[in-house]
């Protein structure tokens, strides 16, 4: 190896270690979301996260209850903060925007003249910090 090629190999092994350590760090936080989401939610959960990752929606999946609820949580990626923390019966919760959950909570009987329309709110979502 020439002397000339040894600052190109350094910088190839320097980003490989800045890298691999930047995931492990990345790898860490959502072990620890997910741990608060299993927490709160328990251990059959989805999770999506936003777009830029800022955020990650965790969600119970289906199960045969009384109420047929179902809870979910956001959790802020840099602190593992809870944002928010709601239920919802059948229907769904959803990314519309980065900042933003549209969920459609649809209770047994639609009353006359109602849409599922009538069922959909937003939620904007809001760093505590």
């Amino acid at each position: 190896m020439t002397n000339a090629n040894r600052p190109v190999l350094a910088f190839f092994v320097l980003a490989t270690i800045a890298l691999t350590s930047c995931k492990s760090m990345r790898q860490a936080d959502g072990d620890k979301s997910l741990g608060i989401a299993r927490a709160k939610l328990g251990q059959e959960i989805e999770a999506f996260p936003n777009v830029n990752g800022k955020y990650t929606l965790y969600v119970q999946k289906p199960q045969i209850t009384a109420t047929g609820a179902r809870k979910f949580i956001v959790v802020q990626s840099s602190n593992q903060a809870v944002v928010v923390s709601e239920s919802f019966i059948p229907g769904y919760v959803k990314w519309v925007t980065d900042e933003a959950l549209e969920v459609l909570s649809v209770p047994g009987t639609l009353k006359a003249n109602d849409d599922l329309s009538n069922y959909k709110k937003t939620i904007p979502i809001r760093s505590p910090n």
